[in-house]
């Protein structure tokens, strides 16, 4: 089981672009819907990736969480990433783990666990920097706008600088975080990110895959 999951997370990070186009940052507090038919409807309507966050809740409640995100997953290609904890990512058998800068670190990190996906917050060329000297398999730009899903954010980048920190960080996948939704995602939508992370705007609507959907088209410039 372990050597088809390191096989698997090896297998993923050769093609990141490819699931990071709509990146969901999951709250289940945030579900208007019943887990089972939220996730249904997302994977349904073409997500490829999913992050497993929900904030509010403690360790074993985010754990049997992330098994009904696995339950669904199973027979699908679906990139599934647990914010934060390592730990949690390794017993969900998750395919890699999401750290803020205020996480467990990166170095280390990074070093015991470089089997699996290892993603970073970045705010500022100085951090992209950081992450490329550290291998990191893709970062998180932002806020692209004002969000209230974060508390901790540090500062909102605006377009303009989103844009510069995505060509900046070149090579390395990007993904834009942060007060994203159906109706500002056009503006964005060229920007050269490998994708957009999404919270709220889907998580919150009684039909996310309709959601899901529009989003996709708009990425996709139908």
């Amino acid at each position: 089981m372990q050597h088809v999951w390191e096989i698997m997370c090896n297998k993923i990070k050769q093609k990141l672009n490819h699931y990071l186009k709509l990146y969901l940052i999951f709250e289940i507090d945030y579900l208007k819907i019943s887990i089972n038919d939220f996730l249904t409807s997302v994977f349904n309507a073409g997500l490829k990736s999913i992050q497993l966050r929900c904030k509010n809740k403690n360790a074993k409640e985010r754990y049997d969480i992330g098994l009904v995100i696995k339950k669904h997953i199973q027979k699908r290609d679906i990139l599934f990433i647990v914010n934060d904890r390592i730990d949690l990512a390794i017993l969900l058998h998750a395919h890699g783990c999401h750290l803020g800068q205020t996480d467990l670190p990166l170095i280390p990190s990074k070093k015991h666990f470089d089997n699996i996906i290892i993603g970073y917050s970045c705010h500022s060329v100085v951090d992209i920097d950081f992450s490329r000297k550290n291998n990191v398999d893709y970062i998180g730009l932002g806020s692209v706008f004002p969000t209230k899903t974060k508390e901790d954010v540090e500062k909102v980048l605006g377009l303009e600088e989103l844009d510069n920190l995505a060509r900046y960080a070149s090579k390395i996948p990007s993904v834009g975080i942060g007060g994203i939704n159906k109706s500002n995602l056009h503006k964005i939508s060229n920007s050269p990110l490998s994708g957009y992370a999404i919270s709220s705007a889907i998580c919150s609507a009684y039909d996310p895959g309709k959601v899901v959907k529009d989003m996709l088209n708009i990425i996709n410039g139908k």
